[in-house]
């Protein structure tokens, strides 16, 4: 896991080679941002999500030109940062989108906690807009000899307590 903390956002330019288009969620979204989120954690948590998209400052999901759903997004203010989390997308590309997204209209302290497996296809972009690592805190698990097999779409956990 690697934390990371911007108090000022650089916006960046992001191509959209895959016509992906970013909207807010609404409840038709709903049920396949559950599966999405399934997939990429490596397990059902469609009521801690339901919460998590009730308290989020801002909800977004990520379009194909078909029109399926590859991503979403959320962003939670909290006393010091807003949190954007959990990013779960196809594509690095998407996930940037997303981040940039959630975090280009506010004015304080960003943070991001973004997966060891992950890590590499976002670091560039997340320095580059101003982000820095601040820590690699521990992962610990509980109930469980082992992590969840996951998708590799995860790009961002929804806080560190929650994953």
């Amino acid at each position: 896991m690697h934390k990371y903390i911007s108090n000022k956002y650089v916006p960046l330019k992001i191509a959209n080679a895959e016509n992906i288009t970013i909207e807010n969620v609404e409840e038709r979204d709903l049920e396949e941002i559950i599966q999405l989120d399934a997939a990429a954690f490596g397990d059902q948590r469609g009521q801690f999500l339901m919460t998590r998209i009730n308290q989020a400052e801002q909800s977004l999901v990520a379009r194909n030109e078909q029109g399926e759903k590859v991503g979403f997004g959320l962003s939670i203010l909290g006393s010091e940062n807003l949190l954007i989390g959990p990013i779960v997308a196809a594509d690095s590309i998407t996930a940037i989108r997303l981040i940039h997204e959630l975090a280009r209209l506010h004015t304080g302290n960003l943070r991001i906690d973004v997966p060891a497996n992950t890590i590499d296809h976002i670091k560039e972009s997340l320095q580059q807009s101003g982000f820095k690592k601040v820590r690699t805190p521990e992962l610990m698990i509980n109930n469980a000899d082992q992590m969840p097999q996951r998708s590799g779409q995860l790009y961002a956990i929804a806080a560190q307590i929650f994953g």
